[in-house]
């Protein structure tokens, strides 16, 4: 514990003869740079194999398969905004005038 308390993960307080320890970062601002580490090295950097090799050996619970397909609706949705959004079109340039000989 000491060795995380001098990396300032964790802080402790004493109450008598106990040391109380509490982490002071989040558990998502640790787990999220080690999940892309991850994500690189063992999938190339696609979550999209990451989530197949995951579902294919079965290893999420029910809740969290309902979470993953949850996100994915999500993900669907905002694809599907992006696709909808109409965009400016280009100017039209004038042509260039042609040099008087």
């Amino acid at each position: 514990m000491q060795g995380l308390e001098r990396k300032k993960l964790v802080k402790h307080t004493r109450e008598g003869r106990v040391y109380i320890y509490k982490a002071t970062k989040s558990q998502e601002s640790i787990v999220s740079p080690l999940a892309k580490d991850f994500l690189l090295n063992a999938f190339g950097g696609s979550a999209g194999r990451a989530i197949l090799h995951l579902l294919s050996d079965e290893a999420l619970a029910p809740d969290e398969r309902t979470a993953v397909e949850r996100k994915l609706k999500q993900q669907r949705a905002m694809a599907a905004k992006k696709k909808t959004k109409k965009t400016k079109p280009a100017a039209k340039r004038k042509p260039a005038k042609k040099a008087a000989k």
